[in-house]
């Protein structure tokens, strides 16, 4: 709930602009909405190096509707039709609701004016009115550069304490030796088969998929605010499949069976924008502990890619992005040809 008055620890104060300054954006709202998608594209191509964000449909599947259990909204600091910086809250009502994960940006043509701040405090208002008290933080950077310093120097003056750091890294595909890449995770992956997946799950294999689906949380370094299971059943993965193809996006999954008791261990997702199909990106890959150490998390990656590339030829390249602790991820990744292109720095709010 909201903090009492003169509560100290958690974020300063209000900028000079203050919190009423923010406002909610609507992805009804016209202009205003796509005012937002335009600043946000600018603050994310300045930020990362890379032109490519969310496309103003997959905006409106993922903020159109606050009754969904996990659901975005939108927010803006200046005028409707230009706004200064904008900012993104998920909030999911299923596994964490004490949480709110957001990104803030500000228009680069208008930054060192104090939008970064006020922009902050708007949204921890935001955040306590709806209940919550912890917020988390990502804020994109290119590695070492003086965007990072900045970063880290405002979130630790306004009380956000930075808690993890995760790393964007690109695989350029060449579709040509994807092949010998699954002929070598078949040499180590011995005792298991990998299926592939463009479309719904199969009612055979849902129940599994949605259990392995609950594991994934758990396996993963701590991000700051603390850990927390997942609740996923077979009408969770169902929706998942129908929001994917609401935000206009192609979802491929891999499932990696073991031969000997038929089971399912592991998972790896890759999704693409239909309308801009250049570059996917990598979502959950999970592999039962008792499985791990067989390559069998590399040959879903590599399947998940080759059959991509089948039915998306105009995709070129995956992003994936490993809390920088993930020590076998990341050799994994790299071993496959992933290079670092980005990170996130996460920054964590008690409120």
């Amino acid at each position: 709930m909201p903090a009492p008055p003169g509560r100290t620890g958690g974020p300063r104060a209000p900028g000079p602009r203050g919190p009423s300054a923010l406002a909610r954006v609507a992805v009804e709202d016209g202009p205003a909405f796509v005012a937002w998608v335009d600043c946000h594209d600018r603050a994310h191509r300045d930020a990362s190096g890379t032109a490519e964000s969310w496309l103003a449909e997959e905006w409106r599947a993922r903020a159109g509707d606050d009754a969904a259990p996990v659901h975005s909204r939108l927010y803006r600091l200046g005028p409707a039709e230009s706004p200064d910086a904008v900012a993104v809250a998920e909030y999911n009502d299923l596994d964490d609701p004490r949480l709110a994960r957001a990104e803030l940006f500000v228009d680069p043509a208008r930054r060192r004016r104090g939008h970064g701040t006020a922009l902050l405090a708007g949204l921890v208002e935001q955040v306590r009115a709806l209940g919550r008290d912890t917020l988390m933080v990502r804020v994109l950077v290119i590695p070492g550069g003086e965007a990072a310093r900045a970063a880290l120097a405002f979130a630790g003056a306004r009380g956000l304490t930075h808690t993890s750091t995760s790393v964007r890294r690109v695989w350029d595909l060449d579709p040509g030796a994807l092949g010998a890449l699954v002929a070598r995770g078949r040499t180590r992956a011995v005792g298991y088969e990998v299926l592939t997946l463009d479309g719904p799950t199969p009612q055979a294999l849902l129940a599994e998929r949605a259990r392995l689906a609950g594991l994934i949380a758990g396996s993963v370094p701590d991000a700051g605010a603390g850990a927390h299971e997942e609740r996923w059943s077979s009408d969770r993965v169902r929706d998942l499949e129908r929001h994917v193809a609401t935000m206009g996006r192609r979802l491929v999954v891999a499932l990696a069976r073991e031969r000997a008791s038929g089971r399912l261990v592991g998972f790896s997702e890759v999704t693409v924008s239909r309308a801009r199909p250049r570059t996917a990106y990598q979502w959950g890959t999970f592999v039962e502990p008792d499985h791990r150490g067989r390559g069998v998390a590399g040959s879903m990656k590599v399947a998940a890619a080759r059959a991509l590339v089948a039915v998306s030829p105009a995709t070129t390249r995956i992003v994936t992005e490993n809390d920088a602790r993930n020590a076998p991820v990341i050799a994994m990744n790299e071993a496959l040809g992933f290079r670092v292109s980005a990170e996130n720095l996460v920054f964590v709010a008690t409120l």
